[in-house]
């Protein structure tokens, strides 16, 4: 587990309450959590590289420490999920597609800066745009922001600032940020091929009153795919109010081997007293939560479309992806997320279909995907620029600009104007999306108490202060027994020997 900006260990101490209170014993026996002890308070301002090499020493010895230790996940915390990003691609081992000689498992992100920071757009700071929609001064404060927040940035926080703002790159290269969404094969470093060698990726992202980063950027989201909420559905939230179905985690060909032979469809969007997710457009009504309130928790339809089904029910009973950057030596089963519904099952057998066709889909994207990265592996430069063309909009123009995708030439240091920097950020989103992502909704309603900040909720920073939020790791661990049961599902459906 991987705290953010000037944060600490402790930081993680509700969560694991949680993983060892809610996994099965079996589950959890086999697991180590570990809360990375190598980034503390003030060294996080030394620089997302700085904290990601010494992260990368940690792992690789924790790995050493514990020889039992076959599979490795991390569940990271705002910066804590860039710095995990770097020590991944530094530890990658291309050739067994192993991190640290272990197996890639869970990445999971909560509220993390994907696209950095920047006065506007999808990487826009959200406690900016706040101060410029205040009255009379609005407008004067916007500005005074847009000339400042850079060098602001960069002097308060040092090089993390300057990497945020990504206006580190010197000398030629690119801001480091922007590196970390490709392979940097001549200095060693992986990023996107790491990224990629994981069985699930995870994003938990603050619909609104994070101070610090933004629904889009923390969600892998342009500003124009967000998802509309009713006034209904965030009014009273604690928790997660909208989450998409649990293979949009997996790689396609992961899902589907962890859904093969399984008696009963695997209905991953079940939560107690629910029916199964359909194909809607409109939202359920508010459902009793396991805990005997009510609140709104909708289910997308699937990673391949924007519409969704809905779900009434617990946050808590949700499936998600959580795990510590050591995972246990085995595939470990729990419960099957929910409750079994009464619905029939023609129902189940259309839903299940459903998800089954996505995955098809899904495959045929990510084997282009691995043919274009062998490719530029290979400096077969006509793949990549036929890549670039069969893509569209903002982030067409974006791979334009920087030549490609992954081992692109970088690009020749000059000032970041904003067309620059949105260019950079849709590449940045672009790569990125090119992985499955099961992206996960949190929403806290408006508080009296002035401290519990929406960034701080989603982790629980600290239990007295962020208590709002206790749900969100409740999400967490409920859901790693979910992914954990699939993993264990599809060994079992692995012929011996293949």
């Amino acid at each position: 587990m991987v705290n953010g900006l000037t944060g600490a260990p402790s930081n993680w101490d509700f969560m694991v309450k949680q993983l060892r209170e809610r996994l099965p014993p079996d589950m959890a026996a086999d697991m180590l959590l570990h809360r990375s002890e190598a980034n503390q308070r003030l060294d996080t301002w030394r620089g997302v590289d700085a904290c990601g090499q010494r992260l990368a020493a940690e792992v690789r010895a924790l790995a050493a420490a514990n020889p039992g230790l076959a599979r490795v996940s991390f569940l990271a915390h705002s910066m804590g999920g860039l710095i995990a990003r770097y020590a991944c691609g530094e530890l990658f081992d291309p050739a067994g597609r192993t991190i640290a000689g272990l197996q890639p498992t869970h990445f999971i992100a909560m509220a993390s800066p994907f696209c950095g920071c920047d006065t506007d757009g999808v990487s826009a700071v959200p406690f900016i745009r706040w101060a410029s929609d205040a009255p009379l001064l609005g407008p004067t404060l916007a500005r005074l922001f847009e000339g400042v927040a850079h060098a602001t940035a960069a002097a308060l926080l040092s090089r993390t600032g300057e990497q945020f703002f990504l206006v580190d790159g010197a000398g030629g290269a690119d801001p480091l940020l922007l590196q970390m969404t490709r392979d940097v094969p001549q200095r060693g470093l992986h990023f996107l091929s790491a990224l990629a060698a994981f069985k699930t990726r995870t994003a938990y992202a603050n619909t609104d009153g994070d101070h610090l980063v933004g629904w889009a950027n923390s969600s892998l989201r342009p500003l124009s795919a967000l998802p509309p909420l009713p006034p209904e559905a965030t009014r009273d939230a604690c928790g997660v109010v909208l989450e998409d179905p649990l293979s949009a985690a997996w790689a396609p060909e992961e899902w589907a081997a962890c859904a093969a032979g399984v008696g009963d469809p695997y209905q991953p969007s079940r939560f107690p007293g629910s029916a199964p997710a359909a194909r809607s457009s409109q939202p359920a009504a508010p459902g009793p939560r396991g805990d005997g309130s009510a609140d709104w928790h909708l289910l997308r339809g699937g990673p391949s479309t924007g519409g969704g089904g809905s779900s009434s029910g617990s946050g808590s009973s949700g499936s998600g992806s959580g795990s510590s950057s050591g995972s246990g030596s085995s595939s470990s089963s729990g419960a099957e997320v929910g409750s079994k519904s009464d619905a029939s099952s023609g129902s189940d057998d259309a839903a299940w279909a459903t998800a089954a066709e996505d995955a098809a889909a899904m495959a045929a994207v990510a084997a282009e995907l691995r043919s274009e990265a062998a490719a530029a592996a290979r400096g077969d430069g006509s793949v990549q620029r036929g890549a670039a063309k069969r893509r569209t909009g903002a982030a067409a123009a974006a791979q334009a600009d920087l030549g490609g995708g992954l081992g692109a030439p970088w690009l020749a240091a000059r000032p970041p104007p904003p067309e620059s920097r949105t260019r950079r950020v849709a590449a940045m989103l672009d790569r990125l999306c090119a992985l499955p992502w099961r992206r996960i909704d949190v929403c806290f309603a408006p508080s009296l108490f002035p401290l519990s900040l929406a960034h701080n909720n989603i982790q629980v920073t600290r239990e007295l202060l962020n208590f709002q939020g206790r749900r969100v790791p409740r999400h967490v661990a409920d859901a790693l027994a979910s992914m954990e049961l699939a993993l264990r599902r599809a060994d079992a459906n692995t012929p011996s020997g293949s």
